[in-house]
């Protein structure tokens, strides 16, 4: 069914058609998942996106850099690497162990957007980033909310919890973040939140080291 779908609207619509996939279902299956990746090619796909995990692994565990390996090796569309993109150094890894065109970065850029500079300056340079200040995180999370504000077409009760779950993302890896989520979940109005965003400039640096967020382990790649 996926791959009449694939061929369907690669004839229908005047844009690429991509695919994303994972390792499997309930467990990896690379000849199966090869298959499926060369039909989707034949049906008029132009490029691939493979998450290195399967469905029911959900987020857990580390990806699967050899199947996406076998992927880029079984076609000739661009292939992307999925899975746990969180660093410079993650997307680094998962280049150099698959061989893949390019990385997918997902829950690495919630609440911080940097990562797409941070990692196209890491493979040009091989320099790490310098840590995201306050003042700068604070910025652009008022940019994100009011966009939320602006954008949303949730009702109002949905969108203040859409910002309070950006804001969290935002929070996250200083000291006092744990005590701020409560806070947070309290607020009931755009306004509110914005008050409590601009009040956490007066944190002091002691309470603010990195808003980096925390990183999972993965073998070979050392967080710092």
């Amino acid at each position: 069914k996926l791959i009449a779908i694939v061929a369907l609207l690669a004839k229908k619509l005047p844009l690429p058609v991509t695919v994303k996939l994972r390792t499997g279902f309930a467990r990896c299956e690379p000849k199966e998942l090869i298959a499926l990746a060369r039909g989707c090619e034949q049906a008029g796909a132009a490029a691939l996106f493979v998450h290195g995990r399967t469905r029911n692994q959900g987020y857990s565990g580390d990806p699967d850099y050899q199947v996406i390996m076998e992927i880029k090796e079984s076609v000739d569309i661009p292939v992307f690497g999925s899975g746990s993109v969180f660093s410079p150094e993650l997307a680094k890894k998962m280049l150099d162990e698959t061989g893949c065109d390019g990385v997918m970065v997902a829950r690495g850029a919630f609440g911080h957007p940097w990562i797409f500079k941070e990692i196209e300056d890491y493979l040009k340079t091989g320099k790490l980033p310098k840590p995201v200040t306050l003042k700068e995180k604070i910025k652009v999370l008022k940019k994100h909310l009011a966009y939320l504000e602006k954008y949303s077409e949730a009702r109002p009760t949905g969108k203040v919890g859409i910002m309070r779950k950006v804001a969290l993302w935002y929070m996250k890896g200083f000291e006092g973040a744990a005590a701020l989520r409560g806070r947070i979940n309290s607020v009931q109005s755009y306004g509110e939140m914005l008050e409590l965003v601009g009040g956490l400039t007066a944190l002091t640096p002691a309470n603010v080291k990195t808003f980096a967020p925390p990183l999972p382990e993965v073998e070979g790649v050392k967080n710092t």
